[in-house]
């Protein structure tokens, strides 16, 4: 069982494809929302996860 399938099992929802063709590419991807004070240029570059 791939870590994609395990992680739809568990959340009992398909993860949408988009989000797979991306995790596939770069790894995994850390989503997070942003607070009101945050700034969002922070977050605004990718920094692929690497094991």
């Amino acid at each position: 069982m791939s870590d994609q399938d395990a992680a739809e099992a568990w959340l009992g929802l398909p993860l949408p494809a988009d989000y797979k063709h991306l995790a596939s590419e770069y790894g995994p991807l850390d989503i997070q929302t942003l607070d009101e004070d945050d700034d969002p240029l922070e977050y605004a570059t990718f920094k692929p996860w690497r094991p």
